[in-house]
């Protein structure tokens, strides 16, 4: 929630008033309406379900590979409520690798979600940034020369 906040808030005439985590906070029962008009606001992102999973997906010469598999639903309402759009988005980006124990072993000793806190918040960041990619701009500049380094340079001139 908070990378889709933030991704969100980088663009123009667009401003984040609240990120509310219902880990620490009692869950809001208001209205999508009723939030809009206490926080002014002309649309609301609600986080409706996050999953998370460390998988294996290969086996090759006795190591085992391991992915992160994340899925997020967000639902944008429009600040009458009467409007919405489900946002889905999912991840599996590669987790780790171990010694390949057998099929049955590899199934019962792997990573879990909760140890690999660190992947698991990157994955989460590509399954949101999935959700919400239509909003968000497509184009990317680069304005560094291509050849621009003493190694490569001289080849050119």
């Amino acid at each position: 929630l908070k990378y889709a906040g933030n991704s969100f808030g980088k663009l123009p005439h667009v401003k984040v008033i609240n990120l509310a985590d219902s880990a620490s906070l009692a869950a809001n029962t208001d209205s999508i309406r009723l939030l809009s008009l206490k926080y002014h606001s002309d649309y609301i992102l609600a986080l409706t379900d996050f999953s998370a999973d460390i998988g294996l997906t290969e086996i090759q010469s006795e190591t085992a590979y391991y992915n992160s598999k994340i899925g997020v639903k967000f639902v944008l309402f429009q600040g009458n409520g009467v409007y919405s759009k489900q946002l889905n988005g999912t991840s599996n980006d590669p987790q780790s690798q171990g010694v390949y124990l057998g099929l049955v072993a590899s199934l019962f000793i792997h990573p879990t979600v909760g140890g690999n806190k660190q992947s698991i918040n990157s994955a989460s960041e590509h399954a949101a940034q999935n959700a919400v990619q239509d909003y968000l701009p497509y184009t990317i500049s680069h304005n560094r020369a291509l050849y621009n380094d003493s190694y490569l340079q001289p080849m050119v001139i």
